[in-house]
């Protein structure tokens, strides 16, 4: 029986300690904007929309 006692205070351990990774993963998303500029001067995506369109017709 005391056992299951500990268990449920691993448990609580576990909670407070996700809060703090948290904050952590907020200051990776900063470096995502730098790749969005590279694929904004390639123009060859928006050509690919108009072709996806006969596409989905086909599927239907």
């Amino acid at each position: 029986m005391s056992t299951s006692s500990t268990n449920t205070q691993t448990k609580i351990k576990t909670i407070t300690s996700d809060p703090d990774p948290d904050p952590d993963p907020d200051p990776d998303p900063d470096p995502d904007p730098d790749p969005d500029p590279d694929p904004d001067p390639a123009p060859a995506p928006l050509e690919t929309t108009p072709s996806d369109e006969p596409f989905m017709t086909k599927l239907r």
